[in-house]
């Protein structure tokens, strides 16, 4: 997509400032391209404004800034950075007759997302890549939409109330998968209830003829209910499900998983990649929104078959016979809990190690979260139980309050766990998990911390 100098001071209510193209969105100095419109984001640590000139050396032809600074190219200067980008997305936004679904969820989002992807079979198809799923995040997305696209899949992040809102306000989606109701955030927003309210923004905001897409397990079946004022079904586990998850089995070795998924007297299989029931639920809860967007549901079943689950989530790698499941976008209670209990399913001839970093963002609930992840580590056919960074350290501490009887380590960074995934044994199984911040990825060997 590409957009003028004059169609963007239009938008954006600002001056004219010459002739020009801009091609993609900035957010960042170091990875700007030529052709962008690099954006002067003021975070807590960073202030954008004061890297212009490293964007443009990098080939940044404008700028959007919320102060009039010294600039090499022309400059749109806005009140808000957030409310410019939205602006811009929503014009392209504008321009796309083709259907597009908004998916959030506590945990599981970017899986649903890659599922979904791949069931709609469309090449051209826009959908968030990486982490671009925020109030910045999104409107450069759009920036990258091709005129030959039938659909756009877009994730949804939120860390407060009316964030989803706002990321519909220039999305607007027609269809809308919430895959997941948890307690990632709840630092932020104090309760399971608030936290299913924020995510009840993207139900609300669906036209009439939308179509919604819902956990049937996670409670707040009556929230989501009232929340749609469209038509809406459900997926999961429960014997009410619209789209039940009946049966599932994992390749642990290959990383990939089978869903078998009853929809009224029908059958589908999923073949993904993916581990455990996690993802035998996601794939269920893409192919059931693949469906209501018109998609056949054997060709979105086996279409599925193509995703990739990007990197940092349940990847499976080998060192020395021994294998590494690799775990580290993020963490949270659920999340880890369901990573543990893969660490429980998968075969070993050796240990079953316990990598686990500190799960972040839980506020005032993260003692008693990581107590208890510590008291399900005890309950397990765990061996071994590692705990990496301050937070953490109340995991191991659960762990022996509750009668763990396996070693455990505590650690204060993510390299001194290095030695330990080194000298595994063959036929010996680890997991490392932990949020995004404690970068526990660094405990692998150099040469495949960027691949992890």
């Amino acid at each position: 997509m590409t957009l003028t100098f004059d169609e963007i001071a239009a938008v954006l209510g600002t001056r004219r400032v010459g002739d020009g193209i801009v091609r993609g969105i900035s957010l960042d100095s170091r990875t700007t391209e030529p052709g962008d419109l690099f954006c002067a984001i003021v975070g807590a640590n960073h202030d954008g404004h004061n890297f212009i000139s490293q964007a443009v050396e990098r080939g940044a032809v404008a700028v959007m800034t919320t102060r009039t600074v010294a600039s090499p190219v022309p400059r749109f200067v806005v009140e808000s950075i957030e409310d410019g980008l939205a602006k811009i997305a929503l014009v392209i936004r504008a321009t796309f007759g083709g259907k597009v679904a908004g998916i959030t969820g506590s945990v599981g989002k970017t899986s649903v997302k890659e599922y979904l992807s791949g069931a709609v079979q469309d090449e051209f198809a826009l959908k968030s890549p990486g982490n671009l799923n925020t109030e910045f995040g999104l409107p450069k997305v759009w920036m990258m939409l091709d005129s030959r696209a039938r659909f756009a899949v877009l994730e949804m992040a939120m860390r407060g109330p009316r964030q989803i809102a706002h990321l519909c306000s220039f999305s607007k989606p027609q269809y809308g998968v919430i895959s997941s109701l948890g307690t990632a955030h709840i630092g932020e927003l104090g309760s399971r209830e608030a936290i299913a309210e924020a995510k009840c923004e993207l139900l609300r905001s669906l036209p009439q003829s939308g179509f919604a897409t819902v956990p049937a397990d996670d409670g707040f079946l009556d929230l989501m209910s009232e929340s749609c004022g469209c038509p809406f079904q459900t997926f999961g586990f429960s014997e009410d499900a619209d789209w039940r998850v009946a049966e599932w089995e994992t390749d642990w070795k290959a990383g990939r998983t089978r869903a078998h998924v009853l929809h009224k007297s029908e059958k589908f299989q999923c073949d993904v990649e993916g581990m455990g029931s996690a993802a035998a639920r996601n794939a269920a809860a893409a192919l059931a929104c693949a469906v209501s967007m018109g998609v056949d549901a054997v060709t979105a079943s086996q279409a599925m078959m193509t995703a990739r689950i990007p990197a940092g989530r349940m990847k499976s790698l080998f060192i020395h016979g021994a294998q590494i499941i690799v775990d580290v976008y993020n963490s949270s209670p659920e999340s880890c809990s369901e990573a543990i209990a893969n660490l429980e399913r998968i075969p070993a001839a050796g240990k079953r190690v316990a990598i686990l970093g500190d799960m972040r963002e839980l506020g005032e609930f993260s003692k008693t979260f990581h107590l208890e992840i510590g008291e399900r580590i005890a309950r397990s056919n765990i061996d071994c139980l590692i705990v990496v960074g301050e937070e953490a350290a109340l995991i191991g501490k659960g762990a022996e309050d509750a009668g763990f009887r396996g070693e455990i380590q505590y650690l204060k960074t993510a390299i001194e766990a290095r030695p330990i995934v080194m000298g595994l044994r063959e036929g010996s199984v680890a997991l490392l998990k932990a949020s995004r911040a404690v970068e526990l990825e660094k405990a692998l060997p150099e040469s495949e911390v960027k691949l992890a």
